[in-house]
């Protein structure tokens, strides 16, 4: 469904969580594969919803369900029974669930269909932006974003679209429409850009989690490199057990969050972060930083340890100086943008294609000067070991970061391992790097299943 993968089993459990859910089945409806919807029939639990308008219903259970699964999980249909069918085995009947009482409903998650819009146009933006995030289609409503579109690929297709549809937009404009149908709606002239990304409204900002787990065990919470978004993180569920489920941290400037104003200060940062992640470890959790992302996970499981007592099961390092050993790196974050440009492009990390666009780096520059002002203006204060294992990667080709800095991280923890990856830096861009995380998750109760399975 919208170029992602579903399994309807974690829709179906997420929804009998629900307290107003006594049973659930979810299914796929829809002939074509652009208009292909998904459709909840539930059997109330709750007499007051099951007397209700079935619209007010649907509402209230997809509000619950938008906490807790991404937009393209939520079902954009419900049909409410007072008993599921049964096969004579006493099994649910697929076959026997009644069709929605209107097929229209399955063209669009909401009460708007494409009509307004000319189909063609639809289409040939349809194919394209296929084409640059290398789909086979795109529902019209489904957001980029959240398919795992980068700077790049926006940029790629604001040039695909002026050569093609002879109409440009700008970089920062596609993150705001962020939709196929959006957009189509803003060269045709119906609609105007949103104000800000639609990220800004949802109820965690803070985390993406690309492939929900219906009853994760644990949860790691993954931290990027300076100038990275969550989408760094996208695949990292389909290496990893079933039972681990993956919360990306999103920060104020990048990913949904590009009109925010991001942060330039790790203390103030994680005065905000803190307070709201906590809802969301209420299971084991573990934390991965990368270089910058490494100091903001040290900090994060600092603060939670010295604040609310709850310690993370396990910190994992890539490509970062230990915190407390001083910096030898003149500063950069405060150099006008051309040299800024010819700083980046000496530390790598950052492709030539994003450095030779000057729309896209006038988009980005801010939020990776903020980034570098976070990395290179924090100053550890010395404090109480960390009470969980730390293991650290270091590249074995890494031209910024020796392994004996990295190796210097063992004085925060009485539990501490060092590994050496193949590559640069920027190893963990690796597809199969998140496989390294295994040894210390084969330990953990969660990968219970995971260690069954893979036997």
């Amino acid at each position: 469904v919208q170029g992602y993968r579903i399994e309807l089993g974690e829709i179906e459990t997420t929804l009998e969580q629900l307290a107003d859910v006594k049973q659930a089945i979810v299914m796929l409806k829809g002939e074509a594969q652009a208009t292909k919807r998904l459709v909840a029939y539930v059997v109330s639990a709750n007499v007051a919803l099951t007397n209700a308008e079935p619209k007010s219903t649907s509402e209230s259970l997809k509000r619950q369900l938008q906490r807790l699964l991404p937009d393209y999980m939520v079902p954009s249909t419900f049909v409410f029974l007072a008993n599921l069918p049964l096969t004579a085995n006493g099994k649910v009947d697929r076959k026997g669930l009644p069709e929605p009482q209107s097929l229209s409903d399955l063209s669009s998650p909401s009460s708007e269909s494409t009509t307004s819009v000319d189909a063609a146009l639809i289409e040939q933006i349809t194919q394209l932006i296929a084409g640059v995030l290398n789909v086979d289609t795109i529902a019209p409503h489904a957001n980029l974003l959240d398919m795992g579109a980068n700077s790049i690929d926006m940029a790629r297709i604001a040039n695909l679209m002026e050569q093609q549809l002879q109409h440009r937009l700008q970089i920062r404009d596609l993150y705001n429409l962020a939709s196929i149908k959006a957009i189509a709606k803003f060269i045709a002239g119906t609609d105007d850009i949103p104000v800000a990304a639609t990220a800004t409204t949802t109820a965690h900002k803070w985390i993406v989690c690309s492939h929900p787990r219906p009853n994760p065990k644990l949860r790691l919470l993954c931290f990027s490199h300076a100038g990275g978004a969550a989408r760094v993180f996208h695949n990292w569920a389909e290496l990893l057990p079933p039972t681990v489920e993956i919360c990306a941290i999103e920060l104020p400037g990048r990913g949904r969050r590009l009109s925010e104003t991001p942060f330039t200060n790790i203390d103030l940062l994680l005065q905000a972060l803190g307070p709201e992640l906590l809802p969301i470890l209420d299971i084991p959790f573990a934390c991965f930083g990368h270089s910058l992302g490494a100091w903001i996970a040290f900090e994060l499981c600092r603060w939670l340890q010295q604040n609310v007592q709850l310690t993370p099961r396990h910190l994992w390092i890539a490509a970062a100086r230990a915190p407390h050993l001083p910096s030898e790196i003149s500063p950069i974050y405060d150099l006008p943008d051309s040299n800024f440009i010819v700083e980046l492009r000496r530390c790598g990390g950052t492709s030539e294609e994003v450095l030779n666009n000057p729309e896209l780096m006038t988009l980005m520059i801010p939020t990776l000067k903020a980034d570098f002002s976070l990395l290179e203006t924090y100053r550890y204060q010395p404090g109480a070991q960390l009470t969980c294992p730390i293991t650290c990667f270091w590249g074995k080709q890494d031209a910024r970061v020796n392994k004996a800095d990295i190796a210097a991280w063992r004085q925060h923890t009485d539990t501490f391992t060092l590994e050496a990856i193949p590559g640069d830096h920027f190893f963990v861009h690796n597809p199969l790097f998140p496989k390294s995380l295994l040894s210390e998750l084969m330990g953990f109760d969660c990968v219970e299943s995971f260690n069954q399975k893979a036997q």
